[in-house]
């Protein structure tokens, strides 16, 4: 239907009153309509503006045209004119769409509202100075309050529970806050992994703390993570781990678990400046043991043996002469004992073992029973007029107590130079060449001249050397030893023999 201009012969220009209750336009169309129908309003040298049915649309429209009326077909659209009202009161899952391919949609589905947009971005934004954008809702009592708001004067994004505030964002970061007045913790952060088949070693959650290397890469330099140990109901337990880059890759360094706190993977435990470790034992009281170190002057290192058993302490191991402390299986090194060491019961402690011996026992006087010695004769220290060689054949003469033998059968004998004796008398002797002399036992020996096992040997007139004596000498302490082996050459030897 053509829109046409009305006529004065039609219609009062003043005033029209029209007592239908309906306003029919189109009147008399036939068959599918294919025009669009409306009121034009007419501005003078002003756009007009039209309320149009758009038919192709299927819709309303509130335009602008250039339309006057005369149009028999589609109504030229310029745009959309503006619309002020009281309220716009949409039925539940009506529609407002938005957009000229309707990308953008309001809907109020009788319970909820949606805003949907399928081409970009939904931004809420005030441009007002200070002011603030709220989101609000329900208080759970009927009443609302907030629970989101962008403060405009602060530029601070900040989030509520229940209306508190809980976290805010900051220019350096988020700030969580707590109002609680009790002694239960607070404020809390909860990683939750709501996994449907928990498991041991699972990941529960992490924090990364990240930032750029010099070649301009991201890296995860640090981070804790929150680990299953055991998932069995009952018997759950958990893990905290450290991780950090070491050396350009990824190293765990530590596991805080529920039973121990491990350094892995060459990670070690260091103790700053006047640091102690403190233990309480096994009784919660006021009694601790502190390990701690005195300050030291150079990089110290202190090996545990590769074994089992307690490692002493000092008070275990220096002792003073009015000590009543009981050193009980310890092992010592290198230990200075300041007073004395006396067991606590009479002949039944061993010191050493038959396969764990000691190299050197030294001490002034030794009193108990000797049962076996390692080396072979009974000695005594002498002083001598010179030093001499092992094995050299000495008498009592020279300028000071012995000198080396000069003659055959001498009744002056004193003993042969021994090297390793089994017992030593007089061993602190006080002499420029003191010499410790064999009286009984075995000692290796000087001879000249051929002399079989088992010959008597005296001493003779090649200095410092025994030889086989004569059957027919009669002269009284003149007997060396006997031999313990051949010497089969004329020339001066040495050989093992057997005092007398």
């Amino acid at each position: 239907m053509p829109l046409t201009r009305p006529k004065a012969a039609q219609i009062n220009f003043d005033v029209t009153n029209i007592t239908d209750p309906l306003f029919r336009l189109n009147s008399g169309q036939s068959g599918s309509n294919d025009k669009d129908a409306g009121i034009v309003m007419e501005r003078g040298s002003d756009t007009n503006v039209a309320l149009i049915w758009d038919e192709s649309a299927n819709e309303f429209a509130l335009i602008t045209t250039n339309e006057t009326g005369s149009t028999a077909g589609d109504v030229a659209v310029i745009e959309g004119a503006g619309l002020r009202v009281g309220y716009l009161h949409l039925a539940d899952s009506s529609e407002l769409k938005l957009g000229d391919d309707n990308d953008a949609n309001i809907k109020h589905t009788g319970t909820n509202l949606n805003i949907n947009e399928t081409t970009g971005d939904i931004n809420i934004r005030t441009y007002a100075d200070n002011a603030d954008v709220t989101i609000m809702s329900d208080d759970g009592s009927g009443g609302t309050t907030n629970y989101f708001k962008a403060d405009g004067s602060t530029t601070e994004a900040i989030m509520y529970y229940g209306g508190v505030e809980k976290l805010k964002t900051m220019d350096d970061g988020l700030t969580i806050t707590s109002t609680n007045t009790d002694q239960n913790a607070g404020p809390i952060v909860e990683f939750y992994r709501n996994s449907a088949s928990p498991a041991n070693a699972d990941y529960l959650g992490q924090i990364k703390f990240q930032g750029e290397n010099d070649a301009g890469q991201k890296i995860v330099y640090s981070k804790i993570t929150g680990k299953i140990l055991d998932v069995s109901d009952g018997s759950e337990d958990g893990i905290i781990e450290f991780a950090f880059q070491k050396a350009g890759s990824n190293n765990i360094s530590g596991r805080f678990r529920s039973d121990s706190l491990q350094l892995l993977n060459g990670t070690n435990l260091f103790i700053g400046q006047n640091g102690d470790i403190t233990f309480e034992g096994s009784t919660d009281d006021g009694f601790e043991t502190v390990f701690g170190v005195t300050d030291p002057t150079a990089d110290r290192t202190i090996n545990l043996p590769n074994n089992s058993g307690t490692v002493a302490l000092t008070s275990d191991i220096t002792f003073t002469a009015s000590s009543t402390d009981t050193l009980t299986n310890k092992t010592l090194s290198a230990t200075t004992i300041a007073g004395h060491l006396i067991p606590d019961t009479n002949n039944t402690y061993t010191l050493g073992t038959s396969s764990n011996k000691f190299n050197n026992v030294f001490a002034t006087t030794f009193t108990g029973q000797s049962t076996s010695s390692q080396y072979a004769d009974l000695a005594e220290w002498y002083a001598g007029d010179k030093d001499y060689e092992i094995g050299t054949v000495v008498t009592v003469g020279g300028d000071k107590e012995v000198t080396a033998c000069t003659k055959y059968a001498d009744m002056t004998l004193a003993g042969v130079v021994s090297g390793a004796p089994g017992f030593e008398m007089n061993k602190n002797i006080e002499a420029e060449y003191p010499i410790c002399v064999g009286l009984k036992g075995r000692v290796p020996c000087k001879v000249v001249g051929k002399v079989a096992k088992g010959d008597v040997l005296t001493t003779s007139g090649i200095e410092g050397h025994a030889t086989k004596i004569d059957p027919s000498t009669n002269v009284v302490g003149c007997l060396v030893g006997i031999a313990l082996e051949d010497h089969d050459s004329i020339d001066p030897g040495i050989i093992e023999i057997l005092l007398k």
